[in-house]
């Protein structure tokens, strides 16, 4: 087990997780992880003591390559923190920030591959409703083209306004139609 000394400055919980990730103002070692509970709340009294603190962890190797570096990314986990005061026990963990994980946006090729695959599958099941002279490759590759220009490039619709909630508006069943 190494050992270092530093503020912890953050302490979050990703929504949907168990992790916890402890951020320091280390220069090295700014980010250590843990699941244990008792340990985040050990982290948070010794955030909100402000002090340096001794930081034991445990460095693992990852199976993670950085594809800038390519090296495996580091794998810090948080042990415990010495000259820290009692952590505060009981409920929810005060002065832990839950985040909300995002995704990046897609990619415009990865968007246009989609686009063009979905193309493809549509092109294919319109085939057979063409005259059988247009039933080829060749016609199905250009629909295919058309279908993924249109997928790709149509906007998003706008949002609806939210409408009043009334009797009108729930939804039909096989019994509820006139006929």
């Amino acid at each position: 087990m190494a050992t270092f000394e530093a503020k912890i400055t953050k302490i979050e919980q990703d929504l949907g997780s168990e992790w916890y990730r402890i951020s320091t103002d280390h220069p090295e070692i700014g980010r250590l992880d843990t699941k244990d509970e008792a340990r985040a709340r050990e982290a948070v009294a010794a955030r909100e003591s402000g002090a340096v603190v001794l930081i034991d962890y445990t460095r693992k190797p990852s199976t993670k390559i950085n594809p800038h570096s390519g090296a495996p990314y580091p794998d810090n986990f948080y042990f415990n923190a010495v000259k820290t005061p009692e952590p505060k026990a009981g409920g929810a963990i005060p002065g832990v920030e839950l985040v909300q994980q995002t995704q990046r946006p897609t990619d415009p090729a990865t968007a246009w591959r989609i686009s063009l695959a979905a193309g493809a599958k549509l092109a294919v099941g319109m085939l057979p409703l063409l005259p059988s002279e247009q039933q080829n490759f060749s016609t199905a590759q250009q629909m295919a083209l058309v279908w993924g220009r249109w997928l790709f490039t149509t906007p998003l619709p706008p949002e609806p306004a939210a409408a009043p909630a009334s009797e009108d508006m729930r939804p039909l069943f096989d019994d509820d139609i006139p006929f």
